[in-house]
């Protein structure tokens, strides 16, 4: 689902922190599958959950992942049409 966001533009889905991100390039909009425990970034067996930052906050979506994520995807774009929203405004 997160490589589905990369092909709308703007959008890079990249794992260097240990588990998946995608992020609104230039921007801090993010989602991302992150582990429980930050100690064991590379173990996603152990449990995880779905967090969603606009640049000022994050929030936590639990539940299923085949739940939670396209939760966490319709609030992370939603994020991102309010930045633009924001941006155009100040053009």
């Amino acid at each position: 689902m997160l490589s589905r966001l990369a092909d709308s533009g703007n959008i890079v889905i990249h794992s260097s922190v240990g588990y998946p991100v995608a992020k609104y390039k230039n921007t801090g909009i993010s989602i991302g599958i992150e582990p429980l425990n930050p100690m064991i970034r590379q173990d996603l067996t152990l449990g995880y959950i779905v967090v969603i930052r606009n640049g000022k906050a994050s929030q936590e979506v639990n539940g299923l992942l085949n739940r939670s994520l396209p939760k966490a995807i319709s609030t992370f774009k939603d994020h991102i049409n309010e930045y633009e929203a924001a941006k155009s405004k100040m053009l």
